[in-house]
């Protein structure tokens, strides 16, 4: 996952959940190279099975809220990402997923917020903020979120490259 890799990663994630197929870590990582494929159902499927296996730990609900916004389906992705929030309070992928499901729904000023909260957990965030803040009020803030983590680590500086951001920390 942290060098692109993502048909890899889907491979090994794989071959590690048919070693144990009670590693909800495992599902998750597949799920993550899932949603870098695009393939959104898939996404939510194996992150459904690890929070299934282990529904405390907020990764999971993450890498799920951010597959069911990308198929549309925001109440749900709402819905999760809040669930991961309530684990892990100062998850910024969490509220970046938040600030996607509420634009979704025409909430525009919850997700304002919610990216805000995004930014103040992960700086990375702040340009996807700044950018909402120059939206015209009947522009559609979905469009914001076409990107994908691997676009994010592409937009730093060469410098301040920080290639964690194409694995949704666990």
């Amino acid at each position: 996952l942290q060098i692109g890799d993502y048909p890899g990663a889907y491979a090994r994630a794989t071959e590690a959940i048919d070693l144990n197929n009670l590693n909800a870590q495992a599902w998750n990582y597949r799920a993550m190279a899932a949603t870098n494929l695009r393939r959104y159902s898939d996404a939510v499927y194996d992150a459904s099975y690890a929070i299934n296996l282990d529904a405390a730990q907020a990764p999971a609900w993450v890498t799920r809220s951010w597959a069911f916004a990308k198929q549309g389906n925001y109440r749900e992705a709402e819905r999760d990402a809040r669930a991961a929030l309530e684990k892990a309070p100062g998850n910024g992928y969490a509220f970046h997923d938040l600030a996607f499901a509420l634009a979704g729904e025409g909430r525009r000023e919850e997700a304002i917020v919610a990216l805000r909260h995004a930014a103040e957990q992960d700086p990375r965030f702040k340009p996807k903020l700044e950018k909402a803040m120059q939206l015209a009020q009947n522009e559609d803030m979905t469009l914001l979120f076409s990107d994908g983590p691997a676009q994010f680590a592409a937009a730093a500086p060469a410098e301040e490259k920080d290639w964690s951001i194409l694995v949704r920390p666990l």
